[in-house]
């Protein structure tokens, strides 16, 4: 529902490029990244890349 929106990653995903896919989602959000289960499935590294990528975007991470 947001923009930009992360799909199809592994949990561990995010240290080498093209890791992370990225795609516009519904734009109900605009500039922020939501990535859910944050800290149980250790999504960090996920978000950080999102944000490394789109500087003006806001990370959000979701438990």
């Amino acid at each position: 529902m947001s923009t930009p929106m992360l799909y199809q990653s592994r949990n561990d995903a995010g240290m080498l490029k093209d890791e992370i896919h990225i795609t516009t989602g519904l734009e109900f959000l605009h500039d922020v990244a939501i990535d859910t289960h944050f800290v149980a499935r250790g999504r960090i590294i996920r978000v950080a890349q999102v944000i490394a990528t789109n500087p003006a975007c806001i990370g959000l991470g979701l438990e």
